[in-house]
């Protein structure tokens, strides 16, 4: 499986960043994704029902931090989540930042 900077950077027109000197993902200029300065967890922008069924379904390996979280801010170990799960958070979170002018040039 791809890592989750290739997978982030393969949205359209994303690109890396840093945020408080960790790699993040953005388009447009606004962060839709952002990796943990060692790069073994995952931050992205749900919103609130695809936080719920991420934290239901992967409750130690996905949370919600008390601070931001309440904003659609999800923290996870993208490496202990089935990788198809992580391609398909990256993108709802992508859609959720992206312009909707943008979100044709996301297929499927």
């Amino acid at each position: 499986m791809p890592d989750f900077r290739a997978l982030a950077l393969a949205l359209p027109n994303a690109v890396e960043g840093a945020h408080f000197g960790a790699p993040d993902f953005r388009v447009n200029g606004k962060i839709f994704a952002q990796l943990t300065q060692d790069g073994t967890l995952g931050l992205v922008k749900l919103s609130p029902e695809i936080q719920q069924w991420a934290v239901a379904t992967y409750p130690d390996i996905c949370w919600v931090e008390p601070s931001w979280g309440r904003y659609g801010w999800t923290r996870f170990d993208w490496q202990a989540v089935p990788g198809d799960i992580v391609i398909d958070l990256l993108r709802h979170s992508w859609r959720l930042v992206a312009p909707k002018k943008m979100h044709g040039l996301l297929a499927g």
